[in-house]
């Protein structure tokens, strides 16, 4: 999927990256469609294609740089991993799989299913090692290092059942540091990757390790990969049903409106007032009709089935007649001929 902003750009230059990445995924041997969207919020239009087409899985690029104050990655990857309903995958543009060292750090035992299925897809074979580690800080109660490793044991006890060509290859290390980001920098110079796992925190708390992942990319040789699991589906339909209010998505500004009008992208808004429908009933009478009709509901309601009540409903009855014959009579206008 290739995603343009509101902004010029030549339509070739779109289509030659398209073209592009189409023919890596022939000769890797997987089926791929482009699909270009023009779009004034990139991330509206990615979560927005990832509903249409039921995606499972939405893998995007990452420059591994976090230039956008506030955020935890990035504005668009932030909006989108908070946003979208399936598991992302966010790889740093500075490797491509596969790998033959991965290291895992795990803030959560939670994080941990999810990072494994995606190290199992990046390994090279049954060779690849992964290193699993949790940085504790100085002064962490031993009753909770004991019951957080314990977790983790626990999670990683399945791995050899769930993916058998993994027996073996992965190992757990607690570290001990004052700084989460030193520590995993200096382990990951000895991997190929590292894979940061992410829980389905509240909406309150930060995503990922807050603001760490872009400081562990920018630090880090080997590239950095954030994985996020599948969004609840009550979070979701929350989402859904707010963006519904807010109008879906955002207007393109004028400016950048008018310029792909001119290029062709967009069509041109259609004269205020041209071709609209219109109507010769007096809209005082259909006022009228209406105070009517409320008038009756009222007597029906308070009149508590009594004579009121029986008043009530003859008006409302006149009314419905009169607003029938109002419209029979409009339509009966409209009629060529």
């Amino acid at each position: 999927m290739h995603v343009k902003g509101a902004v010029l750009v030549p339509m070739a230059h779109v289509h030659t990256e398209t073209r592009d990445v189409l023919e890596i995924a022939e000769r890797a041997g997987v089926p791929a469609e482009a699909v270009i969207r023009i779009a004034h919020r990139v991330d509206d239009a990615i979560i927005h294609t990832a509903f249409e087409r039921r995606a499972d899985l939405l893998v995007m690029g990452w420059r591994g740089r976090n230039e956008t104050p506030n955020t935890s990655v990035g504005r668009n990857v932030d909006s989108i991993v908070d946003r979208v309903n399936c598991e992302v995958l966010v790889i740093q543009q500075t490797g491509v799989p596969p790998f033959q060292r991965i290291l895992m750090p795990i803030a959560d035992p939670l994080q941990t299913k999810a990072a494994i299925e995606t190290a199992r897809l990046l390994a090279t074979d049954d060779s690849a090692t992964i290193t699993v580690i949790h940085v504790s800080p100085p002064g962490t109660p031993e009753t909770r290092r004991q019951k957080l490793l314990g977790a983790l044991e626990l999670q990683l006890e399945g791995v050899p059942i769930e993916y058998p060509g993994l027996q073996g290859a992965v190992t757990l290390q607690e570290i001990e540091a004052p700084d989460v980001v030193e520590a995993i920098v200096a382990v990951g110079a000895d991997h190929d990757c590292v894979i940061l796992g992410v829980t389905r925190d509240s909406w309150l708390k930060q995503r990922f390790f807050g603001s760490k992942p872009g400081q562990i990319a920018e630090r880090v040789e080997p590239p950095v990969i954030l994985v996020r699991p599948k969004t609840g589906p009550v979070k979701f339909g929350l989402y859904r049903a707010l963006n519904y209010l807010r109008g879906g998505y955002r207007r393109i500004d004028p400016t950048a409106e008018k310029e792909l009008q001119a290029q062709g992208i967009l069509l041109p808004r259609p004269v205020a007032g041209a071709g609209e429908p219109r109507s010769s009933i007096n809209r005082g009478v259909l006022l009228l009709a209406g105070i009517l009709a409320i008038v009756s509901a009222a007597a029906m309601y308070l009149g508590d089935g009594g004579a009121w009540t029986l008043v009530g409903a003859a008006l409302f009855f006149v009314a419905l007649l009169w607003f029938t014959q109002l419209s029979m009579a409009e339509v009966a206008r409209q009629q060529p001929g």
